[in-house]
């Protein structure tokens, strides 16, 4: 499996061992699946990601409680093993999973329920544009999240595919995380992603290189984690921030 990929077990993990942090399926495979504890991340990045699982929960919840009558299709993008399909399935009416085979196939041997649509696709394969739009119904409003994948993207591919998204779809949201440039090649920093030989490949300065790539977005709104919205995108609240931005609408 991909150095990349190794990281999805420790995601799991976090959201299994995180007393305050709800999500049955994760720990229902931990429990059944001892083994995948030695992955489990440091107390730090296990808060990190916990945090940031339920901001992209909220996210999907808010968006839906805005837009009461708007089918929702949630599209995870380097979806890895999780299961937010389920935890937000009051709020959505289609899930969609993509990432690598290898990771497709984990997915499928250890969910005892998986994402209405399984996509088996590299990111810098634009093929998979095409199957998404097949597994859509045009009633519906894609919710693109990429959590934990902005980063593990070179530059160029990554502004493309910000640009892509609302290229290709009439209308939708993107809910994402992002890194600055500074942590580029300094993977080291974050020990749970150095341990499985994971290299971070790019980040962005501010939101706006985004909007700058792919001027039909438009940012709802950008903030770093455990702090409000608001706070200027400079040192240090731009070293890593979520952000949501929608098109078409």
């Amino acid at each position: 499996m991909k150095t990349v990929s190794q990281t999805l077990f420790f995601t799991l993990c976090a959201r299994a061992n995180d007393p305050r942090f709800h999500d049955p399926m994760a720990e229902e495979i931990v429990r059944t699946h001892p083994e995948i504890s030695q992955h489990s991340p440091d107390w730090i990045t296990q808060k990190i990601i916990t945090h940031r699982a339920s901001f992209f929960d909220g996210q999907i919840r808010r968006i839906k409680k805005n837009n009461p009558t708007t089918n929702l299709a949630l599209i995870n993008l380097g979806g890895g093993l999780c299961s937010r399909f389920q935890r937000v399935k009051k709020d959505i009416s289609n899930s969609i999973h993509l990432d690598f085979p290898e990771v497709i196939e984990a997915l499928k041997d250890l969910f005892p329920v998986t994402a209405s649509h399984l996509i088996s696709a590299d990111l810098n394969d634009q093929d998979w544009i095409g199957q998404v739009k097949n597994a859509l119904n045009e009633s519906e409003t894609p919710v693109f999240c990429l959590e934990g994948v902005s980063m593990y993207l070179d530059k160029t591919p990554l502004l493309n595919l910000f640009n892509m998204l609302p290229t290709n779809f009439s209308r939708g949201f993107i809910v994402c995380d992002l890194l600055h440039p500074f942590f580029q090649h300094r993977a080291y920093i974050v020990r749970s992603v150095a341990q499985v030989g994971a290299s971070f490949h790019s980040g962005v300065t501010s939101t706006k290189e985004i909007i700058d790539a792919a001027p039909l977005l438009k940012l709802d709104h950008a903030r770093p984690p455990f702090v409000p919205t608001g706070l200027p995108q400079i040192p240090p609240f731009n070293l890593y921030q979520f952000a949501i931005f929608s098109w078409g609408l």
